[in-house]
């Protein structure tokens, strides 16, 4: 953000807001793309087992207490 207000590629502060949603968006996607090539830091996209809100009927932590 503070490169492209430096150089002044865009004219609005609209066009830079988009550009850096379009660059935050595209940068999760491409880093969740490359956790699935590659197999490396899948946790990172996963779930964990304690945050499961209701599998299957099962009773969760917080009903359990």
């Amino acid at each position: 953000r503070v490169f492209l207000t430096k150089t002044g590629l865009y004219p609005d502060i609209g066009t830079g807001a988009l550009i850096v949603t379009a660059a935050g968006v595209a940068g999760a996607v491409v880093l969740y793309l490359a956790v699935q090539w590659t197999g490396h830091c899948r946790f990172l996209f996963a779930r964990p087992d304690w945050a499961m809100i209701d599998r299957d009927g099962q009773r969760s932590l917080v009903a359990a207490r």
